[in-house]
Order: structure tokens, then sequence, then C-alpha cells
């Protein structure tokens, strides 16, 4: 601090007081000129330390400046003081510097982002190298001495790399000192466009930077046509291919990421550039859809490359001049050396820095030199499989040379193999056997196939029909088995390596396993069964494989069935003849039929239950047999039986004997016949060298298995038809016809002569008509028909006998000559109306066929007649103490018996004729239930008339229905008895005019429908049921009469305990209500409910059951008719609620009560309301005018649970008219 004090007396200070001012002119400032620093980042693109013409400046790289510590290196002591940036041309400077010693730093951020931000845009160096690194051997990359920077040489390299392992973390000079004085480098001239910043000999420009980097790559490719080159336009970019890289040792691999740089953020991210799945830390990169791959910001060195192509594929089979070595820089060839699987080298690659050579590119804008000629070409090694279809005779699964022969003309496809070793997707290639069975697949990758003969190959005309595959047998159920084949990739030649399939796509073919045709070519070599000549387009020896081989064999079982005319047992050309017509079934040795259809061969599409049928020769064949143990079953035609068993018993029982011509079925038995166990074994000619072997076709025959039979005709009858749909099986109504069928079997080679046919008929039936008669499809129906019919009518004591006997003649000789030949007759007979016949009989009747020489007899099956049993119940309500003028509802049910009635009845009829003392209530019929009649209920309303018939029909009454019909009537006169009956048919058949049922059968009278007539013990179709109706005695409430009627001397009990449920047992059915068809309104009251009937039943009248209804106390009146009519009705019904008479005390003197009655109403007038006793039934006693009197309950007690009075209302008729209704429906409730 100066302080300046006036007028200071002071060395040299002035003070003067003229013009009063104190000076001090001793402070003094000297100052000294600063320097600088800088120089030039730049692209050494030649790696020699040195700037060369061409080489270019590196712009944008931050370059910081330290105070050095005094150990002249950079470290962490040292103290930073500036940056700067570089500019177009690489140069950068420090000015205003002071004496001293400084660092100089190419700072990390340059080559890649680090620390907490970025403060290098676009990582400038990223990729480079200081110039003077290289990589060594082992992969170890270092950086040579830098040049010091004080020894003021301009333009080299003073940059000195920092490593953190393999990646750069820094680059600086080693200290350069400024000062002191003007000692700095002059003359310098390659300097920013701004010049040195300061004097020329205090400014240091010579501090260089240089950086490079090289590259290489290029193409994977697949080499189609093998010739070790890329040939665009034939050969084909390989994708995904990993391409590894490694320091010339081959050990040491340098992980540079998916980017192919090393040292930057991906490189422990693995080849696909995904940082965080499996692949982490692996090295290498994957070819791109071009097949390119690329390795950039190398240093300089030696380096190898290895590829890993897709699965399948191998190195280049040709080695070019330029394979082994890279550095030859021959573009386009394939650089791996070998011609191995799996992972492939190049040589040693020298990557030198600004190398002049041929497609190596040098480029000084970016420091960078590049090498596109280290190319891999791989190929997909090429196979050839394949071998022989052979007749495998003796099934033993080798060929045997010298006798065996190949099959020509077979399909065989070829498949690729899934990873259980099965055929699957589509066909990759077919061939078809030729020059003695043979077959190859040529031009196949590696890979799994299966050989497959397909199902087609197998069918009927097609060269494999009827043959099995080698190892193929049947055991004794008659399945199929067969040992598996061996694995083909045995390499083991002329064995059979075929095995049905099933599976589902390859159900009937014969296929192999998998046989793997291997990425490293190594097939057996050197097969000696190949074709001759060999066709061209096989693969080299180790790529062929020519052993998988397909053995197939057939055996044969025949002969003849023939007719044994001099039952020897054995067939003698000549004297015994074929029996054609026979069919003959195969089984295995337990009994199982096995499936072979009309063709004979197994295995064909007509496979099938059945077997096959001799023809004109009698000979049979079954073909397409495995080996294995079997029975031959043979049904002769109709008329047959096994011959005798005594020409060689041994063979007989024993076919293996290999006899030909012996009876081999065993007994003599009619009809069927099977031969003992048979065995087939290929290749064998049998122990009488009978059988026929032959290897030019694979097939083993065995014609020795014959059966003799004899004649022995067959007769059958049976029922084919009966007129009547509604009886079911063999059941029949009285008068149904049956038609009966016999059919004779005539034997191939008889004849017969006065031939007749007769049936005897049970009692009950008899004949109707002849339909048809055929003898040997010959229409004999004129001559034959009618037959001898015996009884005649009229001749017989018993009407049942008539006409059941007939006998049919036919023409002579008949001459039997082809299989297959019948009599065959119809005719017709009928179920006839007799006592004999009744519900359960059963009937039959049996038939003789009679010729010169013989006879046979048979019957056919039992019919069983059915009856229908109807019942009539008829009913009527009220029908005691019933007064003049009450109106009757009769219910009619119909129904049909149980268990009597087993059918449905035809033309039903009921009739109900009304006496004089009943009038029918016109429209008051009502089908109410079951099955309403034919007859309309309008037919039965007819008002201003009078009905006295009732006629209900039903055309056909079927079992188990019922039908229930309602009529009302007015009682005019007692008693009034009422009958209703019921009559019915057994067929729906019209009478004759004459009322008698229709004559059926013109040979027995009898033959007719059941019916009704009351004076015949046969016909009983009818019953009928009636009903009495009795009036009212005087003296009670009712209406006149003679017959005193006794009242209950309680007034019923109506009503329930209030606000309680009470549960009432069901309604019994002696006291059931009965309908009136009358209604009760009380207007006052807004009353309008039915009237019911209730009966008195063991002297009371119980009225539980009422609801919403009056009850009408049967003995006193009917309403609305002279007398005095007692109606009651509930207070409380049984769930506690009101009931319809709750407020009948309220009614007054006047009050209307109105009655509607059978299109009439009825008015009266209320004349007295009291309350009474429970016993006073004075109020029911008798008026000879009209009086109505209402009946309910009051008080009830709580304890006794009990009403103890009854309301009592008396009202006298003052008024009638006529309505259009019963009752007034709109007040229904």
């Amino acid at each position: 601090m100066l302080t300046v004090d006036a007028g200071e007396v002071a060395p040299n200070i002035t003070v003067n007081n003229s013009n009063g001012t104190t000076s001090d002119p001793t402070v003094d400032f000297g100052f000294v000129l600063g320097y600088s620093l800088g120089n030039r980042v730049w692209y050494d693109t030649n790696n020699n330390s040195a700037i060369d013409a061409g080489e270019q400046g590196i712009s944008g790289v931050r370059v910081e400046l330290y105070v050095d510590n005094g150990n002249g290196i950079f470290d962490a002591g040292d103290t930073f003081l500036s940056f700067d940036t570089t500019d177009a041309n690489g140069h950068y400077r420090f000015d205003g510097l002071d004496a001293g010693n400084y660092v100089v730093v190419i700072a990390s951020d340059n080559f890649r982002d680090t620390g907490g931000g970025d403060t290098v845009a676009g990582d400038p160096l990223s990729g480079y190298w200081s110039s003077g690194t290289s990589i060594a051997a082992n992969g170890a990359i270092s950086d040579s001495t830098a040049n010091d920077p004080d020894n003021d040489v301009d333009s080299d390299d003073n940059g000195q790399t920092t490593f953190t392992g393999d990646t750069i973390n820094y680059v600086a000079a080693t200290a350069v000192t400024l000062g002191p004085g003007n000692s700095e480098p002059t003359g310098e001239t390659d300097l920013e466009t701004s010049g040195q910043g300061t004097d020329d000999n205090r400014a240091n420009m010579t501090v260089d930077f240089g950086f490079y980097q090289v590259n290489f790559g290029n193409l994977i490719y697949s080499d189609i046509n093998s010739n070790g080159f890329y040939n665009a336009g034939t050969d084909a970019p390989l994708f995904n291919a990993l391409v590894q890289l490694f320091a010339e040792n081959g050990t040491t691999e340098i992980i540079t990421g998916f980017d192919g740089i090393p040292g930057t953020e991906d490189d422990g991210w693995g080849p696909d550039g995904i940082q965080g799945n499996a692949d982490d830390g692996d090295g290498g990169v994957y070819s791109d859809v071009n097949g390119n791959y690329g390795f950039s910001g190398l240093p300089e060195g030696n380096y190898i490359v290895e590829v890993t192509p897709p699965n399948g594929l191998i190195s280049s089979t040709l080695d070019t001049a330029g394979t082994n070595d890279p550095d030859s820089n021959v573009d386009n060839d394939d650089n791996g050396i070998g011609t191995s699987t799996g992972t492939v080298s190049s040589g040693v690659l020298t990557m030198e820095a600004g190398e002049v050579a041929a497609n190596v590119t040098v480029d000084n804008a970016n420091g960078t030199t590049t090498d596109l000629t280290v190319d891999f070409g791989f190929v997909t090694p090429i196979y050839s499989l394949g071998n022989r279809i052979w007749f495998d005779t003796d099934n033993n699964s080798q060929i045997d040379f010298g006798t065996e022969a190949g099959v020509n003309g077979v399909t065989v496809q070829l498949y690729a193999a899934d990873a259980s070793g099965n055929p699957t997707g589509a066909v990759l290639a077919t061939d078809t056997t030729a020059n003695g069975g043979y077959y190859r697949f040529d031009n196949l990758p590696a890979g799994d196939y299966v050989v497959v003969i397909p199902a087609s190959q197998f069918l009927s005309g097609d060269p494999l029909a009827g043959y099995w595959s080698s190892g193929t047998t049947l055991d004794a159920t008659g399945a199929i088995n067969e040992t598996a084949a061996p694995d083909p990739d045995n390499n083991i030649d002329s064995e059979d390596n075929g095995t049905r399939s099933t599976l589902p796509s390859f159900v009937g073919a014969v296929i192999s396993q998998a046989v793997t045709l291997d990425t490293t070519p190594s097939e057996p070599i050197n097969e000696s069964d190949i074709e001759s000549p060999n066709p061209p387009g096989e693969a080299v020896n180790n790529q062929s494989n020519l052993t998988v081989d397909f053995g197939f064999y057939r055996q044969t079982l025949g002969n003849i069935v023939f007719i044994d005319v001099n039952a020897d047992g054995d067939y003698d050309a000549g004297t015994d003849t074929p029996l054609p017509g026979a069919t003959v079934q195969l089984y295995s040795s337990n009994g199982t039929e096995i499936n072979v259809g009309p063709d004979g061969i197994l295995g064909t599409a007509d496979d099938a239950p059945g077997g096959v049928t001799t023809g004109a020769g009698g000979t049979y064949l079954f073909s397409g047999l495995p080996a294995g143990d079997y029975i031959v079953r043979v049904n002769p035609p109709v008329g047959y039986s096994s011959t005798v068993d005594t020409s060689n018993p041994v063979d007989t029982t024993d076919p293996d004997g290999n006899i030909d011509n012996n009876d081999n079925g065993i007994g003599t038995g009619n009809g069927q016949v099977s031969s003992g166990t048979v065995t087939l074994t290929p290749g064998n000619t049998g122990a009488s060298n009978n059988n026929t072997v032959s290897n030019a076709n694979g097939t083993t025959s065995n014609p020795t298995v014959d059966f003799g039979f004899i004649a022995n005709p067959v007769i059958a009858k049976s029922i084919i038809d009966t007129n009547e749909p509604h009886t079911i099986g063999n059941d029949v109504a009285i008068g149904e016809i049956v038609t009966y069928e016999v059919v004779i079997d005539l034997p191939v080679g008889s004849t017969f002569n006065n031939t007749t046919i007769t049936d005897q008929l049970d009692l009950g039936l008899a004949f109707v008509e002849c339909i048809s008669v055929f003898v040997q499809g010959a229409d004999e129906t004129a001559s034959a028909c009618p037959p001898a019919v015996t009884p005649a009518v009229g001749t017989s004591v018993n009407p049942a006998d008539d006409g059941r006997q007939i006998v049919f003649t036919l023409s002579s000789p008949i001459t039997v000559t082809t299989p297959s030949q019948q009599i065959v007759i119809q005719y017709r007979a009928i179920v006839l109306d007799v006592i004999e016949n009744q519900d359960g009989i059963q009937l039959n009747n049996n038939v003789t066929w009679a010729w010169a020489g013989g006879s046979f007899s048979t019957s056919s099956s039992n019919v069983e007649i059915v009856e229908p049993d109807l019942a009539i119940d008829k009913s009527a309500t009220p029908t005691q103490n019933v007064p003049i003028g009450t109106p009757i509802q009769f219910t009619l049910v119909i129904d049909h018996t149980v268990p009597q009635s087993q059918t449905d009845a035809f033309d039903v009829v009921v009739s109900d004729f009304l006496p004089a003392t009943l009038e029918y209530v016109q429209c008051s019929v009502t089908y109410t239930a079951g099955l309403a009649p034919d007859t309309p209920a309008a037919t039965y309303c007819n008002p201003g008339n009078t009905t006295t018939d009732l006629i209900f029909e039903w055309a056909v009454f079927p079992l188990g229905q019922t039908s229930t019909i309602t009529f009302n009537a007015i009682l005019v006169g007692t008693p009034a008895i009422n009958e209703a009956s019921v009559a019915w048919t057994s067929l729906p058949i019209d009478p004759q005019i004459n009322g008698l049922p229709v004559q059926l059968s013109a040979f027995n009278v009898t033959s007719t429908e059941r019916w009704y007539d009351p004076l015949d013990p046969v016909n009983v179709y009818g019953v009928s049921d009636n009903v009495t109706i009795n009036a009212p005695a005087t003296g009670g409430g009712g209406g006149g009469g003679t017959n005193p009627v006794v009242l209950p001397f309680l007034i019923p009990v109506t009503g329930f305990a209030p606000h309680v449920t009470t549960v009432l047992p069901e309604q019994p059915s002696e006291k059931e209500y009965a309908d009136t068809s009358v209604w009760l309104e009380i207007p006052s009251l807004n009353i309008s409910i039915p009237v019911t009937g209730v009966p008195i039943v063991d002297g009371e009248w119980d009225v539980s059951w009422l609801s919403q209804q009056a009850g009408w106390l049967e003995g006193t009146a009917f309403p609305s008719w002279q007398g005095n009519s007692a109606l009651t009705g509930h207070v409380t019904l049984a769930d506690g609620t009101a009931g319809p008479f709750a407020t009948l005390n309220q009614l007054s003197w006047g009050d209307e009560i109105i009655v509607y009655a059978y299109g009439t109403k009825y008015t009266y007038e209320v004349r007295q309301n009291r309350t009474i006793s429970p016993y006073n039934t004075s109020v029911l006693q008798h008026e000879d005018d009209a009086w109505l009197t209402l009946l309910t309950c009051k008080n009830y007690n709580e304890t006794t649970d009990t009403y103890s009075s009854r309301v009592a209302v008396r009202a006298v008729l003052v008024k009638t008219e006529e309505v259009n209704t019963y009752f007034n429906s709109e007040k229904l409730r």
C-alpha cells in the first residue's frame, strides 16, 4: 500500500508551496514478454512418427496443458492449467506462459466417453493409436518411446501412450521447458494461420502428436461351384457366420464387440452387440446379410482370423495359391486353410500402416490403412445314398447272392429325419429301382435322412402287392409282427434295413431308421453290391452310402374244393368235380379270422372278413401271406357236408404232410369244415416237396390244402311278411294274413324227380293264396298255383280244419348243374276267427319236400296271437238323493285292460242310450282327457232338439290309450238307470252290407276279423257299464220324492283357525266334490264363485277341501230348483286367510243373491240373517217354494279350536230370466 501525505518530507518527494502540491515519483512497474507452446495433432498414416507430405491434421482434439510437478512426466501431481481444441489443420497453442516446465496431454476423452461427462464431441481419436504403437505376437499392445519435446525437432511424434490393459488411457509428451530468456527454437514453419503467439525465440511450436489405425475384412461366402473364389452371380454371401480375431499366436483373442473396434464401449457385449444376454464376453462379429465382416481401429501388427460357418458347411474344397498367405492381397479368394468342418483359420495376416500393395487402401485423410481381401469360402458337402430292393425269398434278411433277385420298378422316396428319426416334411427326392432293384439319391447335403417305400407300392397291381418286409411273421392270434430292422448307420451292406411303419402319415409304408450323412465325410467305402454300369452323378467314395437295402417276400396257400363223387376222401380228376361257390376263409392258429378280401391278397384295400369264393374250377388261393401258422375253413354251398377222412388220415389232420389232392377238412359234418394247422415257411419246399419256391419273384407257394364235400340238400321255411303294421315281430291279430316263404337249396350235380312240397298248417291257420313258385330261377307260378288245398270247406266237423293243408307239385326232373340254385315258394295264410285262437296261443306249420328217393321237413318260427281288450267305466254326479230337475254330470272312461289287452283295437264304438228319465243337456259333451273320438263333439250340440242316443267312434284305439268323455243330463224321473257299452274289432276291416265281417279266404268261412256278436261265444269284443240315479225321499230340503232322506245332524264346519296354516290330508275319492256348472253371485259382497256338490259320507258333509267355492249340500234341493237349497262356504280358509263367506253376516233384508244355472239367472232376496247353533238344522227343513240357505261359521274359540256358532242367511226366489251363458264370466274370482 502506498501512503501519500500532503507536505510529506521524505527522500525523492517534492513539496511545492507555490502551487500547494506534494509529488512522489518513485512508484515504477516492470514487464517481461510471455512464452507460447504448441503445435499439431495429425494422422500419422504410415506410423513412422514424422509428418509426411500428404498426411493431414486432426481437428476437434482436446489438448490439455499441465504445470509439471518436477518429475518430468504427466502424473497426478501435475496442475491443470488450460486446454485448447485443435483447429481444422490439427494445430493447438497455449499463449502467455511463464518460464517453467509444462506437460502437454491428449486426454482420454478424445478416445471415448469417460468420467462424468463427454468433454470432447465426437471422440475424434476413437479407434486410433499413437504413433509407434504395435501389437506383439502374444497380443500385447505397446507404444515405442516418443521423442523428447525439448529436442526442439519439429514435425516428429512426441506422444507416449499410457494404457489401461490394452486400452488407451491417455497420450502425453514428457515435460517441455520454456525459458529462461529468449531460448526457444526459431524458424518453425508448421504454424497455424495466426502464427506463434509471441516472439519466435519465446515460442516452442514443436510438440506434435501422431495417430493412425489399420483395418481389414471382407467376405464370407458359399462357394457353390467349389472353385475357391467368390463368383458373383454364382456364389452366395453367408449370413451370420461368426468371425473371430486373434493375435499372431492364434490363441490370444482380440475382443472387439459388435462394432469390430477394440477398446470401445460394446467390447464386452458379445458378437450380437446386445448387452446383458448369453454371449456377453464372447469375441467375434457376425457376417451381415451381404456376407461382409470387418475389424477396424487396430494397431499395426500380425493377426489371424477364424471363421465358424453355419452348421453343415466346410471350408472351400479348393485351396488357392493365396489361401495360406492372406498377405498376397488377392481379392475374393478363399483364405481359409484346409477343408475341415467347423471353425477354419486364415494364415498370418500382417497389417502394416501405410502399406503400398495391391488391393490395400491407404487414406491420409483419415489415417487408415485398409485390407479388404481376407475372404473365406465354404461349401456344403454333397453325398449319395442308396442301394437295393430285393426278393428275400427265404426271409433271412440277407441278400443271398446268386439266387435272390432284385425288384425293378419300385418307387423309393427320400425324406428328412426329425429329431426322433422319423420322416418329416415333404418328399425330398424320388427314384425308381432298375437294373436289379437298385436306387440312388445324389447331390444330398449332410444331414439325417429316412428312405421310404411308400404304401402305394403295396396296392393291388403295384410291384410289391402282397409282399412283406423281411423279418415279418404272423403269430397265433393273427397279429402280424416284424423284427425291427438294423440301424442303417451300422454301414453293413446287403442286409434288410426296412420296417413297416405305423406312423400316422406313413401307415403301410416300409421305412428305414434315420441314416446320417455326416458333415465330416465318413461314409462307408468300396461297397461291392453296386449297380452296373454305375450311373453318373454319385458322390465320391467316402461321401456315398450304398448300404440301405430292403428285402421282401410273400407266400401263397391254396388249392381245390371239390365234390367227392365217389366219396373216397381224395380228389380224382375225371370222377370228382370242382365245387364252385364255396366260401374259403383264413384263420390264425388260435381261430382268429385273418381278413382277406375277395382278391385273395392279404394287405390290399378290399381286406375284410369273409374270405374268397371258389370259381368254376373249384380252386381258391390266399396270397401275400407272412410266415406263420394258418387254418383254412370252408363254407360250402348249402346242401353239402365234408367228405370222409379215410384217404390219408395223417395228412387230413396235419396238412404239413404236404400231400396233394387229399381232403384236409377234419370231420364229416354238414356245412362248414376246417383244416388242421398248416405252417408256411418262406423258401421251404414242404415235407413232400409239393411247395413251389421262386427266387425270381420271392414267392413260396403251398398248393396242397384241399377240401372234399358230398351233396346234402337243405330246406328252410320263414315268415317274410304280415299285412298288418300295428303288430310287431311274429305277433298276429285275429284275421291277420301271414306270408310264408319256403326255400330249398339244391346241391350242384343232383337230379330230383316227382318233386312235391306239402305244408300242414296248425289248427287256427288256413291257406289264402299262392304268390309265386320259382324253380332254379324259372317262374312256375302258373303251373304250380293254385296248389291242392284240403280239407275242402264244410267237409270237416271243426271249421278250424278247413283249408289248412297245401300241396305244390313241381315239374320233373329238376337237374342242378350250377351252384346257388333254389326252389322258392311264397304263399299266404290267415289267422282264423275260431275258438281255438285266443290271446297268447302260438301257431306253427310244417313243410315237407319230397322227391323220388327222399324227403326233408322243416317248420317256420311260431306266430303268437295278440288280442285287444277294452273296458268302459260309467259314473255320475250326483247319484243319490237327487231331486227331479237336477242336472247330472255323466263320465265315460274307455281304456285297455292291463295286462289282458296286447294290441290296438279297431272300429271302436261307444254307445250311450239315455232312458226316458234323463233329458240330455245340449252341447254338454266334452272330450276331457285322452284320445278324443273321431266323432266331433259338435255333433251333440243341437239346441231346441231332443237327443237320446250318444254314439262315439274311433277307427283305431291304440294300445295303452285312454279316453274320457263327459256330458250332462237333467233328471226328469226316477229311478234313472243309464248304461253305456263299448265294442271293437281285431282289424280295421269294413263289414259287408249285411253287417257281417268280410271272409278273407275262400278256403275257410271263419277267415274274418274278430268282432262283437252278443249271441256268438267267439266274437266277444264288447263290454258295458251302468249307473243308477236315485231321487231323495220326501221331508228333506229337496223338492218332492217318496224316499225319506236322512240329513246330518250337524251343520258342517266351514272355517279354519284364522291366521294359521292348516295342513290338509289328500281328499279321499269317496269325498270327491262334483262339478255342478252352477255359479253363485252376491253383488253387495262382491262375491262370484262356482258351486260344487258336497256328498253325504258316513252321515256328514265334509267341506274341508272347499276353497273359493260354495258347497251345495247333497240331500237339499239343487240350486235354482223348488225346495230348500243349502249352500255353505268358508269364513276362514286353510291358509288362515279370509274365505268367500267371511262377510256373510253383513247381508240385510232385500239384498240380492243370484244363481246362474244352465242358461238361466235366478234372483233371490234375503229375508233372514241370524246366528244359530251348529246343531240347529231347522234351517234345512223342506220348503214348497224355491228357497236358498247360505251357511258359514262364526265365533272362533281359540282354546277349543272350534267355531261355536253358525251364520244362516235365508233368501226366497223372486225372479228368473234367460241369459246367454251359464254364469257371469266377468265376475270370476
